[in-house]
């Protein structure tokens, strides 16, 4: 079965493509033995059409060709693997496009081609399904609401505040990535507790521990880049998952030790 993302508008994907080889020139540069390809190259690599090219340069997703004439320019194979890149995020993760350009533009800004390169041979390595929680790639949400295990209006909310990842499968019904349907699980659980919107906890209100896992993840990339970089990426992946429940205890011992400290001031 075939599961599409919810589109955004003006997008208009072909059809799969092959993802990029590590170390892909960055679309942002032009050196001059980079092949050069145009809009059409970039369409048939990609399967994506000219609409939904232009589309990702408008909101800033795709930096621009370089302009060699008003209907002209010319384009990397950069562009290419940014373009394949946001197909997969769309596709595996459900991602709506601003919290991919966050994705792309806190990866530009925070690592440099070598760190980039490294964590791109470490994604293809770093399987974490048995350190956690192992999720279905997505579920249907009609069949969640019935059986009572998620809140349609926590779905809609979260998925508002770019928090859970929706799409259609091939007979057109809603369906919830696996990720997303783990935290609405987890909140469904929380207002069993008595956090409901009438003690005034909101769906939204899981933006707050989003946050502060991002700013945690975006320290720890470039810890574990520097330090492993040198490393193989079979070497690194074997002790990232060795260490990761170690981390996550570590991370709620210091969560519980912080909320005693906070209250002794009282």
């Amino acid at each position: 079965m075939t599961v599409t993302r919810q589109p955004p508008v003006g997008s208009g994907e072909r059809g799969p493509a092959a993802l990029p080889q590590p170390g892909a020139a960055s679309p942002d540069s032009h050196p001059e033995d980079a092949p050069r390809l145009r809009m059409r190259d970039l369409c048939e690599q990609t399967g994506l059409s000219r609409q939904a090219i232009h589309f990702y340069i408008r909101e800033g997703l795709l930096p621009p060709g370089h302009k060699t004439a008003r209907n002209m320019a010319w384009y990397t194979p950069g562009h290419v693997e940014r373009l394949l890149l946001i197909k997969r995020l769309q596709r595996e993760r459900f991602l709506p496009l601003h919290a991919i350009k966050a994705l792309l533009d806190e990866r530009d800004e925070g690592f440099d081609d070598a760190q980039r390169d490294f964590l791109r041979r470490l994604r293809a390595r770093l399987q974490l399904d048995d350190v956690t929680d192992t999720r279905v790639p997505f579920a249907r949400v009609d069949e969640l609401v019935d059986a009572g295990r998620v809140d349609r209006d926590d779905i809609d909310r979260l998925y508002a505040a770019g928090l859970a990842g929706l799409g259609t499968d091939d007979a057109g019904r809603l369906v919830i990535s696996g990720d997303a349907l783990a935290v609405v699980e987890v909140l469904s659980a929380l207002r069993a507790l008595g956090f409901t919107e009438d003690a005034g906890i909101h769906a939204e209100d899981v933006l707050v521990y989003q946050r502060a896992v991002h700013d945690l993840l975006r320290q720890e990339a470039r810890i574990v880049a520097r330090a492993f970089q040198s490393s193989s990426p079979d070497d690194a992946a074997r002790r990232i998952r060795d260490a990761l429940p170690l981390v996550h205890e570590l991370i709620s011992r210091l969560h519980r030790a912080r909320i005693q400290e906070f209250l002794a001031a009282f």
